[in-house]
């Protein structure tokens, strides 16, 4: 669905798609329901050269599609964490984009811009996955797993160490085919987590709390005295705390190498 109407989109951005979409308007459509709703075909047309427009100032940020939420009726979000747009930056080839309002739709893995289009409307923007780095979201940062070389089942990742070892988390929703009286639209799940430890281009989910000591042989002990001195469940704990817990093992590991 949403590809249908990106595609559509990118149609009307061109000379002959607005040309195309002209001629629909004052040929094809009868004069009688022309005159009737002429204010909304040029609030149509005016949409489409304010979407021309924007796209012009910057290309390297508006580099996608108009958003189109899928299931809107839906109970609940396809959103990560909240429905809401909140500030955020979005890094593309070296530029930094703040001050931005972004979302992350997690079903449809699309970062979603609200951009404000010259006539003061607020558009929703897909950016393009092939082009975005990464994004701050929240205060966390999300990087593109096609800059990490990793095979994973998503697009962006949240980014929890540094380095050439980096421990991250994948997001995922899904879109619940089930319908009765008190939802009959369907609904969205809540959002899921999975933990991985990315290591020569490799991603190594890590399950328990055995899984990640496995991952640090050489200060197992002092692993161990960390975690429970923090009551420190692995499976459930949150960004800040396994940042925490990442910095822990390089300044423990870099002790050692001393």
């Amino acid at each position: 669905m949403i590809k249908t109407y990106q595609t559509y989109f990118r149609f009307l951005n061109t000379d002959i798609g607005l040309l195309g979409l002209w001629l629909v308007i004052t040929l094809i459509m009868p004069m009688e329901i022309l005159s009737q709703n002429k204010e909304n075909s040029h609030e149509l047309l005016s949409v489409i050269d304010s979407t021309r427009k924007i796209y012009g100032l910057s290309d390297i940020l508006v580099n996608g599609a108009v958003y189109f939420q899928e299931n809107p009726k839906a109970s609940g979000s396809p959103f990560l964490f909240s429905p809401d747009y909140t500030k955020g930056a979005v890094f593309i080839g070296g530029h930094c984009f703040d001050n931005c309002d972004l979302n992350y739709d997690i079903v449809s893995k699309q970062l979603i811009l609200l951009s404000t289009m010259p006539t003061g409307a607020r558009l929703p923007i897909c950016l393009d996955n092939m082009l975005v780095d990464s994004f701050l979201l929240y205060d966390y940062l999300f990087i593109n797993t096609n800059k990490l070389h990793v095979d994973l089942n998503t697009t962006y990742v949240l980014a929890l160490s540094h380095g050439n070892n980096q421990l991250v988390l994948a997001y995922s929703k899904q879109f619940i085919h089930q319908y009765n009286q008190n939802i009959p639209f369907g609904k969205f799940s809540h959002d899921t987590r999975t933990l991985y430890y990315l290591t020569n281009h490799k991603a190594v989910r890590i399950k328990s709390k055995k899984y990640f000591q496995k991952l640090f042989p050489n200060i197992k002990k002092e692993l161990t005295q960390y975690i429970s001195k923090k009551h420190l469940k692995i499976k459930k704990a949150s960004p800040e705390q396994l940042h925490r817990l990442m910095e822990f093992c390089h300044f423990q590991m870099n002790l050692q190498n001393d």
